[in-house]
């Protein structure tokens, strides 16, 4: 009795190994099938070779845009250089100020024009994204000669300078070449940041 119970256990783990054969040839087989598709994919439509060569132009040409973009990115780093030796250079609006304020008290001393007033206004951080403009506003008594000359060496400072307002009064009553003028000069400052 004892030998037939040991056959009924032999036959079982004989069809177990059997079948576990069978289900790793079956996915041996699949396998090989996969990797044939794959190998003669060519010949197969959805692995088409024009598909792979339209990709690989798609990223030449990708790769092109990226060489423009890069020599425009130097163009314009350098560009950026040469103008921020325009703008006047200082850490904070208030230093803008007095820096400009110093430029146009040098440049009326030139023209011996003495100022009656000069200040700088509040800067305007709004109209430009990345410049912050620098106002300063003078009062002072000039001919009009005078007057030409100063704005002469406004427009033409080796810092960038724009005359934003002017306006000029004659004196009533008086014979006398001399106007009282009132001007705003602007200065531009990168923002920080």
């Amino acid at each position: 009795m004892s030998s037939k119970c040991y056959m009924v256990v032999k036959m079982k783990n004989n069809s177990l190994l059997t079948k576990e054969r069978i289900i790793i040839f079956l996915i041996g087989i699949i396998v090989l099938a996969g990797g044939m598709v794959y190998r003669f994919s060519s010949e197969i439509d959805f692995f088409s070779a024009s598909d792979k060569m339209d990709t690989l132009a798609k990223y030449q040409k990708r790769s092109l845009k990226l060489a423009a973009l890069e020599d425009r990115n130097i163009f314009l780093t350098s560009h950026v250089e040469r103008i921020s030796a325009f703008l006047i250079s200082a850490g904070s609006g208030e230093l803008a100020g007095a820096k400009i304020q110093e430029m146009l008290r040098d440049m009326a001393a030139q023209e011996k024009i003495s100022l009656n007033s000069i200040k700088s206004l509040k800067p305007d951080e709004k109209t430009y994204n990345y410049l912050s403009i620098i106002p300063v506003k003078l009062t002072f008594k000039a001919k009009i000669r005078q007057l030409e000359e100063l704005l002469f060496r406004i427009e033409t400072s080796s810092k960038m300078l724009d005359v934003s307002e002017l306006r000029t009064i004659k004196p009533s009553g008086k014979e006398t070449e001399e106007l009282n003028i009132i001007m705003v000069v602007q200065g531009f400052l990168a923002k920080q940041g």
